[in-house]
């Protein structure tokens, strides 16, 4: 049995690679059928969540996502892809939160999703004006890069604009004082 849905899985990947993502769909629908006990049922889960939500079918896709962290809550790609999601979509409180899952989930030697994570998250206190939170999440993404070396220009840019935009403030209300007076 888990041969045949590791073929499943295998072939709905394919299928992803060919963008045939209704056919992704049903591959892995029929390999998480077949495993319904065992721990690959989560990848088959999160692959089949990457396939609805290249269909557009973002509800479900989500669904599968949160099934998946709730389940496996290590699964930190999950995580991401769940914040991704919520991010992409308007809701930046909730992606904010399922960003710092992913980070705490993810393994400590798994650097790359742990960057990715802060990264977005830096991005996600940026769009929603929180430059105490830009600030956290660059410094550990800073912290991060002494372990690896990481390109950390993007998160230095969002640190920058958003300390930009918080001093452009700061100067409009001494400007707008002033000439009130």
């Amino acid at each position: 049995l888990k041969a045949n849905a590791i073929f499943l899985n295998n072939a709905g990947l394919c299928y992803i690679d060919l963008k045939d993502y209704e056919q992704a769909e049903s591959f892995f629908r029929g390999a998480i059928n077949i495993l319904e006990d065992h721990t690959l049922k989560f990848e088959l889960k999160f692959n089949l969540a990457v396939s609805l939500e290249r269909q557009g079918n973002i509800q479900a896709a989500a669904l599968e996502y949160w099934d998946v962290v709730q389940e496996a809550p290590k699964f930190a790609e999950a995580w991401l892809n769940l914040a991704a999601l919520h991010h992409k979509y308007g809701q930046v409180e909730t992606a904010i939160h399922f960003y710092l899952g992913g980070f705490d989930a993810a393994p400590s030697d798994a650097f790359k999703i742990k960057a990715m994570c802060l990264n977005n998250l830096g991005v996600a206190y940026y769009s929603i004006g929180n430059s105490s939170g830009v600030e956290h999440a660059y410094l550990m993404l800073k912290e991060l890069s002494v372990v690896e070396e990481y390109d950390i220009r993007m998160a230095e840019l969002n640190l920058f604009r958003t300390q930009q935009v918080v001093c452009n403030w700061k100067n409009f209300g001494v400007k707008t004082s002033s000439l009130v007076r």
